[in-house]
């Protein structure tokens, strides 16, 4: 019997494919690790003290923060997260840590939190369509309903 051998493939060259796909699938499982947000001073971090420190030394110390407070700019919040990566799969968090400092009305820090993924509360998203109010258009109104809505006049100035 004679071994299968791919046409065209021969010797040297077979042996040369065979080791460039075992390479690009080994490579294929390899572990991205990835660190985004913000590094984290933990010396500083334990040494903020609510009523002395303002916003003044907070940013000198920690720089800006990566985001504020929607409803209130007084609370800021620092944030680092290390996820993982394994070739074309989702990426999935290994780690994250966020300082949530509050200020009161006159800048000075009210309060210090720390939150970790134990903290994290997991939201299911709905699969299907958001209900929204108004007027339902079928397909062909859809279509349609502009025709004759626009003229060829100049805009008015």
């Amino acid at each position: 019997m004679h071994p299968v051998v791919f046409k065209g493939l021969k010797g040297k060259k077979f042996l040369a494919a065979s080791a460039l796909v075992l390479a690009m699938s080994v490579s294929a499982c390899t572990i991205e690790r990835q660190a985004k947000g913000f590094v984290m001073d933990q010396q500083f971090k334990s040494g903020i003290t609510p009523g002395f420190d303002n916003k003044t030394s907070i940013r000198n110390g920690l720089g800006n923060p990566s985001m504020t407070g929607t409803f209130n700019a007084d609370t800021w919040y620092f944030v680092t997260e290390i996820s993982r990566r394994r070739s074309f799969f989702k990426p999935t968090t290994t780690r994250r840590e966020i300082l949530s400092i509050t200020f009161n009305e006159i800048g000075l820090v009210e309060n210090v939190n720390t939150y970790t993924l134990a903290d994290a509360i997991r939201v299911k998203p709905r699969k299907d369509k958001t209900p929204t109010r108004g007027k339902k258009l079928g397909v062909f109104e859809q279509i349609f309903s502009n025709i004759g809505r626009f003229s060829n006049a100049a805009p008015p100035q």
